[in-house]
Order: structure tokens, then sequence, then C-alpha cells
């Protein structure tokens, strides 16, 4: 799953994660009301009954967002849906290069912090932080 406003960003990681083997389809939002609305609807189990989308192994959050930032999203997202918010990696993407932005980022939650562009190499380090906490 990609949450970014940015269209030229989702393009790129799109592309990116397709050429990685990611499964498909690769659920990509650029607003992140919508990204919720369709995480409660879709993604989050109701009482015996299974979800119609599968929880996402990794999601990938804009830091800087028009409507609401990376970091509010992901405490929203808590409460809309807590299995997804135990299970899935979280990476959040940004532009800063700041050492406090990393910190921020792993003391609210996020698994990882990578600066944009997402590369090659920067997502070959989430497939292999991915697999160690698979083993």
């Amino acid at each position: 799953m990609l949450l970014d406003d940015d269209g030229i960003t989702n393009f790129l990681t799109d592309s990116l994660l397709q050429e990685a083997g990611f499964s498909q389809p690769i659920h990509i939002f650029a607003d992140p009301l919508e990204a919720l609305l369709f995480i409660q609807e879709n993604c989050s189990p109701v009482e015996d009954k299974q979800p119609e989308v599968a929880i996402p192994d990794v999601m990938f959050v804009d830091a800087n967002m028009a409507s609401m930032d990376g970091f509010e999203f992901l405490e929203r997202l808590k409460e809309v849906c807590p299995p997804m918010y135990r299970v899935t990696y979280f990476c959040l993407l940004t532009n800063s290069s700041r050492s406090e932005d990393a910190k921020k980022a792993l003391e609210s939650g996020y698994n990882t912090y990578i600066q944009k562009p997402l590369t090659d190499e920067k997502l070959k380090s989430v497939i292999e932080l991915l697999l160690s906490r698979s083993v």
C-alpha cells in the first residue's frame, strides 16, 4: 500500500514495487482520509467476517501531506484498524534528511524511515528487514 499526495512519487514508487515483485494490486492513495476510509471498509475484520482486502505486509507513507501528515495518519490508523497497525511494516517516506525526523518516525511507530526518492537499493533494505522480521 502506498500513500503520498504527489502523483509523480506514486508513479515512480509503484513502478519500483512492481519491478520488485510486490503482490498486486498495489493500493495507491493520494489522500490520507481516503486511505483510512478504504482500510476501514476493506481491511478491518468485522465480527466473524474476513476482511475484503488482505492487510498489507508493507505500507509506504509520505511524511508531509497537505491534509494530514504521516504521523497523524499512523495515529488515526491505530483507531481505524488495530490489526493492520500491529502486522504491517510501515515505511515513512520523506524529503528530509534530518536525524531528528528519523528518530521521530521510529518513536511514533514507523518501522523505518526512507529519504525520497525510493530507490532499488533502499527497497532492497526494506525487503531484507521484512524477511528478517518474519523469521
